[in-house]
């Protein structure tokens, strides 16, 4: 239940950053590939959000054991992602 509105709320996060890091013009030298970060992790936060609604609907305890499991692998690429763009930005900017 507590995946369900973080990863909503990261992926809204992550496309606010997209916005934000283009807007930078110190940070235009690592813009591309932090765009690309940003918004492959909102894309997972997304899927996460979905996938932790449907599992919040399904009575098939062997289907909500796998959407854990892939709800947990989701969210955990997209905090990865999340981390690897904020210190590329940080490594831009100084």
């Amino acid at each position: 239940m507590r995946i369900l509105s973080i990863s909503a709320s990261l992926a809204g996060f992550c496309v606010a950053g997209i916005g934000l890091l283009n807007a930078q013009a110190k940070a235009q030298r690592f813009s591309g590939l932090g765009d690309d970060l940003l918004a492959v992790a909102a894309v997972l936060f997304l899927l996460c959000t979905y996938m932790s609604f449907w599992a919040l609907r399904t009575e098939h305890q062997a289907r909500l054991v796998a959407l854990a499991r892939v709800i947990d692998i989701l969210f955990l690429g997209g905090l990865t992602l999340v981390v690897l763009s904020g210190l590329g930005i940080v490594y831009a900017l100084y």
